[in-house]
């Protein structure tokens, strides 16, 4: 399940780094597509229609271990728990230009309304691989 939307491709990573407001969703069924024609459906779903918790986050901008840049989240500690259910992945939502910028897979993990949950930064990297001239 887990993907990138199109503009982080695009883009690169520096679309975790803008001014927006970032949240990372706990949710409780697959977004879906994280492409521009369909992107709205998949933002209403992880925001509103599955999500069992949300969080602000910010990203930090930094080079990986293989050559790579990498993004990572601000750790989540102590978020509200909004609806009862099953936690099966996480998406991160830019709630300024209101699209999903990336879903991953989580341990499952059954959540109750009322209590609180915890979620260790989220790393995301885009490697860097040199073509082959021959």
């Amino acid at each position: 399940m887990a993907r990138i939307h199109p503009d982080v491709f695009d883009n690169g990573l520096s679309e975790f780094t803008e001014s927006d407001t970032f949240k990372i969703h706990l949710v409780s069924a697959d977004p879906g597509d994280l492409t521009a024609g369909s992107n709205a459906t998949a933002y209403t779903s992880a925001t509103s229609t599955n999500t069992l918790g949300n969080a602000t986050v910010t990203f930090t901008l930094a080079d990986d271990d293989n050559d790579g840049r990498k993004v990572t989240s601000t750790a989540i500690n102590d978020a509200s728990v909004t609806a009862t259910g099953t936690a099966i992945a996480y998406a991160i939502a830019n709630t300024t230009d209101s699209k999903i910028l990336a879903v991953g897979d989580l341990t499952n993990q059954s959540l109750t309304s009322g209590n609180t949950f915890d979620l260790a930064a989220v790393t995301i990297t885009l490697p860097f691989t040199a073509a082959s001239l021959t």
